[in-house]
């Protein structure tokens, strides 16, 4: 429930990055505490983007995979920058 709660919020706040950045930045740290790396991001991606063509089945058209992909990536860059 937790992960649904946060993309919730990414996705809600994506034209906010004030509101949204520091959140991302705090939840990369508590990752970070607990043994998250680098490497775990680019499997982590695979997943989500699989579960979500999945889920989304003929509305998921290249258009959505690039937004979904590239949100990803500036979130991930923004918790492990943290």
């Amino acid at each position: 429930m937790r992960f649904a709660q946060i993309l919730a919020y990414v996705v809600s706040n994506l034209r906010a990055p004030d509101k949204l950045l520091p959140i991302i930045r705090n939840l990369g740290a508590r990752h970070r505490e607990v043994g998250v790396v680098a490497e775990h991001f680019p499997p982590f991606k695979a997943a989500l983007l699989k579960t979500l063509r999945e889920k989304m089945g003929e509305r998921w058209t290249p258009e959505v995979e690039m937004a979904w992909s590239s949100t990803y990536d500036m979130l991930a860059r923004e918790m492990m920058s943290s």
